[in-house]
């Protein structure tokens, strides 16, 4: 499967942003050529699914595409609707903790050019990581995931990189602790 976009659609009366994803099809007997299929989504639908979805309550998912720059495809802190143009995961009003050294620790985690092994390349994504201010535990993982089998043509298309800051993590189970302290007191 290969993935354009996002872009502007340039068909819609109102202002839409598209991401288009095809693949070949190809004659199982012969192995010849036969067509190709193609999906254009709809950026609204899967901004509202990704904008409304916390890690445990809090924290934010940023879909990034595997590219040089880390180009932004859906982010809670990126309005495409008002946007003439698409950002990348450095932009610090996206707040994701993330700058291009780390994104490019991130891609660096598995080297898909050479021979890998699934459980190996799966665990690579397991860790976490601080932003360089130490305020955002961050994870990231591939989309599509790691395949179960070895598949020498696989590379994740994107990345959901998850932003979880720390004081947001911490404070309710310093409440917590406090709550419990001060009861015994």
């Amino acid at each position: 499967v290969h993935t354009v976009g996002p872009y502007l659609n340039a068909w819609a009366a109102e202002k839409s942003w598209l991401l288009s994803a095809g693949r070949a099809v190809y004659d199982l007997v012969t192995n010849e050529f036969v067509m190709c299929i193609s999906v254009d989504i709809d950026m609204d639908g899967l901004n509202k699914i990704l904008n409304e979805t916390k890690v445990d309550g809090l924290g934010t998912i940023t879909l990034v595409r595997n590219d040089d720059s880390g180009t932004v495809i859906s982010s809670p802190n990126f309005d495409l609707d008002t946007a003439d143009r698409l950002t990348t995961i450095d932009d610090p009003m996206l707040e994701t903790g993330v700058d291009l050294k780390m994104f490019d620790e991130i891609k660096s985690k598995v080297d898909y050019n050479q021979t890998w092994d699934p459980k190996s390349a799966r665990d690579a994504y397991m860790d976490t990581l601080t932003d360089s201010d130490g305020n955002n535990i961050i994870s990231a993982y591939p989309i599509p995931p790691v395949p179960e089998e070895y598949d020498p043509t696989y590379v994740p298309e994107f990345f959901a990189i998850f932003s979880l800051p720390k004081a947001e993590r911490l404070d309710p189970i310093i409440d917590k602790v406090t709550l419990k302290v001060n009861e015994s007191v």
